[in-house]
């Protein structure tokens, strides 16, 4: 066991982004500028793809010596370079939450292949604007006073552990749950 608790069983996380809700479970970032360059991106992908194989397949090719090499050439770098704006276009893993008690932390993560977990925003329980807690529902904001997390916690140990570092902190008052 490692000093970091990752109290999430499941995805029952809500993660909000700077400028929209998103759910961890259901949905995904909706920033209307990245969900347009990605569409972009997959548009011209396919189109160097297409154009690739149809240098090559087209009526009326020619199949000159002299043009042959270009030819290669040219379809090789057009289908490397749209295969990689077909794999950069891809949309990234939905972020989590780890709440650490110990080093008392949250940190909202994604998940990325090869190269760990990348954390998207850290912030220490006593860095936190505040807190509150209705049952197992347990919202934070960060200095800021942006939303953080919003969680719904389904272990009672760890809801009182979390309940009881916000608490000692002075984040959570007395009354709350």
């Amino acid at each position: 066991m490692t000093a970091t608790a990752d109290f999430m069983e499941g995805e029952d996380a809500s993660f909000l982004s700077e400028d929209k809700q998103t759910s961890a479970m259901h949905n995904r970032p909706t920033d209307e500028a990245r969900v347009m360059q990605r569409s972009v991106q997959r548009l011209m992908g396919a189109s160097l793809m297409v154009a690739a194989v149809g240098l090559w397949v087209m009526p009326g090719s020619s199949w000159d010596t002299d043009l042959l090499l270009f030819k290669l050439a040219l379809s090789l770098t057009g289908g490397l370079a749209g295969f990689g704006l077909l794999l950069a276009s891809s949309t990234p893993r939905d972020p989590r939450v780890e709440i650490d008690t110990i080093r008392r932390e949250v940190r909202v993560v994604r998940p990325a292949k090869g190269v760990g977990d990348i954390i998207l925003r850290r912030c220490g329980f006593d860095d936190l604007a505040r807190a509150e807690q209705d049952g197992p529902r347990v919202r934070m904001w960060d200095r800021n006073d942006d939303l953080l997390v919003d969680i719904t916690m389904k272990n009672r140990d760890a809801l009182f552990s979390l309940v009881g570092g916000l608490r000692d902190v002075g984040k959570l008052g007395q009354n709350a749950g």
